[in-house]
């Protein structure tokens, strides 16, 4: 009978244990679902940074073209 209450003690201690260790579980989860989250959100941000990027790219080889052409038409026409 000796046992039994010790028993007990140990089991209590260990209950103890797992419940201090799960007590921060939901906080874990709800800030790994606000990551995703944001993840997810970043994701879409960058893919409209590289269509501004391409635009800017397209748009300054267009001036650059532009410029190319008004040069050899100033030397062609010799005014």
């Amino acid at each position: 009978m000796e046992k039994e209450p010790n028993l007990w003690h140990e089991v209590l201690q260990r209950l103890t244990k797992i419940e201090e260790n799960t007590k921060n579980i939901s906080d874990v989860s709800a800030k790994a679902t606000d990551a995703w989250h944001k993840s997810v959100n970043n994701e879409s941000d960058i893919n409209e940074l590289k269509e501004n990027q391409k635009w800017t790219w397209r748009t300054i080889a267009g001036i650059c073209v532009s410029v190319i052409v008004i040069v050899i038409s100033k030397f062609i026409g010799g005014s």
